[in-house]
């Protein structure tokens, strides 16, 4: 498998996950009758700071593999800075316009 690829792989469930989260929070409040405007706002503050955690903890899982001097560094490096960079817009993404769209 081509190590891009793979990286796009294993990045595509914490994608998923980051933009899930803050549309569950929207949907739930509009359902119990709250204003909309306060609710965008409500479920981004609340909800930034637990993926971005779970994002950097992914990021420092990689980061071993990214860095490394030796064959696996070299070979995993591309995988370490495709999760990097998806996982980053994914957050930014989760935050900004998804809320937008909601």
């Amino acid at each position: 498998m081509e190590r891009i690829s793979l990286g796009a792989f294993v990045a595509l469930c914490m994608l998923t996950g980051n933009a899930i989260v803050v549309p569950e929070s929207i949907k739930a409040r509009i359902e119990a009758g709250d204003d909309k405007l306060t609710v965008i706002r409500t479920a981004v503050g609340q909800n930034q700071w637990p993926p971005s955690g779970a994002t950097a903890i992914a990021f420092i899982a990689f980061t071993a593999i990214g860095l490394s001097d030796d064959a696996t560094g070299e070979f995993c490096n591309s995988l370490f800075c495709v999760i990097l960079i998806s996982l980053a817009l994914s957050w930014i993404t989760a935050i900004t316009l998804t809320p937008l769209l909601c």
